[in-house]
Parts: C-alpha cells; structure tokens; sequence
C-alpha cells in the first residue's frame, strides 16, 4: 500500500487564512486515517503582505530617486555650460572686450545666476515632493511666461549650439498646475531639445 507524504494546503475562508496539514494514519502498510492540523495563519499572511507592499514601495522610492538624481544632473549641465561659456571668454578675451561687451557678458552671468539658484530651488522642491514632506500647492498660470522663464535659464547652452529658442505659445493660454513642476516638465522638453 502507498503512504502519500505529508500534505499541506492553504485554505481562506471569511477573510481568514489557514494551513491545513493531513498525516495519514499508518498500521501494517494500511492507512487507516488521517491527523488533521488546522492553523489560523491570518497573521503570517497578513504580515507577508505588508512586508511585499512594503518591498514594492521601497522599490519606487528608489526608482523615484534614481529618476531624480539623472533630471538633476541634466537641468543643472545644461545652463552650468553656458555660465562656463561666458565666464571662459570673460577670462580669455578681456582685455579686447569693449565696456559694452563687458557689461552684457556680466548681465547674462547675473541672469544666468539668478536661473541657476531657482533651478537648484526648483529641484529641492521636487526632493521635498518625491519625500512627501511639502503640499504640492497649484494655481492658475500663464503658460506662455513660464516657457519665457525657461528658455531664459536655457539660452546660454542654446546659443552655443546655434540654436534659435521661439517662444509662440498663445498670450493668454492659462494652466492650472504647480508652477516647480510645470518649469520641471518644460526644462527637460527644451534641454533635450538642445541635446538631441
């Protein structure tokens, strides 16, 4: 006569879980019944599945982190490059520069200053963002000043490659969103713009 192995199911019922354990009963090779094991397993399960839950949001943290880290390193090139432009032909073509030429040189870094800081702003609002340590708070935009606002902190990295930045978006089109977000989203359309 065979004597199965040991079996084990899983079993749930109103909300409940249990493992069920059979050991049949063995005398002389006959099986003459079975020892049944029920096990209330609710709380092993459970807490499996708050520790998978745990697992996958620990998983898009860090794939939120990754995501952050390459779009920091990609908004702060782009214009940095154009900062280094100016601040080079500044340090090399002094002295055959004009007060004039001067002056907008130094203009443009003070531009390109100040878009740095709210750059760098912009991306610790995104940290707090991804942390869920800040209120993402919206309001009504006029889209056409904020792409303005962006290819300003962009036209650096765009007039090294000879490219044109045109800004024909409708003057009184208006959006309804986080403005650090919104800039986030136009920044990385326009400097791939530039990229690619």
């Amino acid at each position: 006569v065979f004597v199965p192995d040991k079996n084990s199911y899983e079993l749930k019922y109103q909300e409940k879980y249990y493992e069920i354990n059979i050991d049949p009963i063995q005398i002389q090779r006959t099986i003459i019944g079975s020892i049944i094991f029920i096990r209330d397993t609710t709380e092993k399960i459970i807490a499996e599945e708050d520790k998978k839950n745990l697992m996958n949001e620990l998983m898009l943290q860090v794939e939120t982190k990754n995501r952050f880290i390459s779009i920091l390193s990609h908004d702060l090139r782009s214009p940095m490059q154009g900062f280094l432009g100016i601040t080079d032909l500044l340090s090399s073509n002094l002295d055959d520069l004009s007060n004039t030429e001067i002056k907008e040189m130094i203009e443009s870094l003070n531009q390109s200053a100040k878009r740095q800081s709210e750059l760098i702003e912009d991306v610790l609002t995104w940290s707090r963002l991804t942390n869920h340590n800040v209120k993402i708070d919206k309001e009504e935009l006029n889209l056409r000043e904020e792409v303005q606002n962006v290819i300003m902190l962009l036209h650096l990295s765009a007039e090294s490659k000879n490219i044109a930045l045109n800004n024909s978006i409708a003057k009184g089109l208006t959006v309804y969103c986080n403005r650090n977000m919104l800039q986030l989203v136009i920044r990385n359309i326009i400097s791939n713009a530039i990229k690619f």
